[in-house]
């Protein structure tokens, strides 16, 4: 037998999970608030109210956090794929390189006269 505060308005038997907590959590806010007549038709269907909108609030929160997490851990394995940047030491020595090479350019062009 279901209690009076945990059936539903629509008149269904059995509520389903979903249900089942909203009544539970409009039970709890009922019995937690300082209301007259805590079981009362019209202060449980507010407090149903205010359950759904706690309970709709909880799960974006819910989703946005797993979002969040899923995000993170695919940024990180984007960085990890990702191989490391070249050193200081390495770039200086690219440099000098280049610089060789341009060096070595202006002096065959000077040496065959197109300079």
């Amino acid at each position: 037998m279901l209690a009076p505060w945990l059936r539903r308005e629509n008149g269904a038997a059995e509520p389903g999970p979903t249900e089942r907590i909203e009544a539970l959590l409009a039970f709890a806010l009922s019995a937690e608030g300082a209301d007259p007549a805590p079981l009362a038709a019209d202060v449980m269907a507010r407090r149903r109210a205010e359950a759904d909108r706690l309970l709709t609030e909880h799960a974006f929160r819910l989703l946005h956090n797993r979002v969040e997490e899923i995000r993170g851990t695919a940024t990180a394995e984007a960085l990890r794929g990702l191989r490391a940047p070249p050193g200081f030491v390495t770039l200086v020595l690219a440099v000098l390189v280049g610089l060789g090479v341009a060096a070595g350019a202006v002096l065959l062009a000077h040496r065959l006269g197109y300079l």
